[in-house]
């Protein structure tokens, strides 16, 4: 992405504010997925969360499901992918990345825009605060 062209309100701005959001609400998604389905045994962590969302929807095995790229892993579940879906709370913080009001997107979504490890440990401090 060239620099000069990154200004507020560009179309690179946009498409950086809905892969934020996008990636914001995948991470809400997966956190409340884990919050009914994790066991002590298995605590979908990662991409076994997005991975047992697959599989519920779909019922494909799981070799199938972890062979997905993620752009198409976000195309089976597209449907769970709505600001909708999330809690009050997490819909109240997307509102302060003033999202434009139609789609901005890049022509692909590289598995390293989405760094579930590092999302990780900011989700387990959310786990932690409701616990308490």
């Amino acid at each position: 992405m060239s620099h000069s062209a990154y200004y507020p309100g560009s179309q690179q701005d946009n498409q950086l504010r809905n892969r934020t959001a996008l990636v914001y609400v995948l991470e809400i998604l997966l956190h409340q997925h884990r919050q009914k389905y994790a066991t002590i045994f298995n605590p979908l962590e990662g991409k076994a969360a997005l991975h047992h969302l697959i599989f519920m929807k779909t019922k494909w095995l799981p070799s199938e499901i972890r062979d997905l790229k993620l752009e198409d892993a976000l195309f089976v579940i597209q449907d769970e992918l709505r600001v909708e879906n999330i809690s009050d709370e997490a819909r109240d913080a997307l509102s302060t990345f003033n999202l434009p009001s139609v789609a901005f997107l890049f022509e692909d979504f590289p598995e390293e825009d989405w760094n579930y490890r590092e999302n990780s440990t900011f989700l387990r401090s959310l786990a932690l605060k409701a616990t308490q």
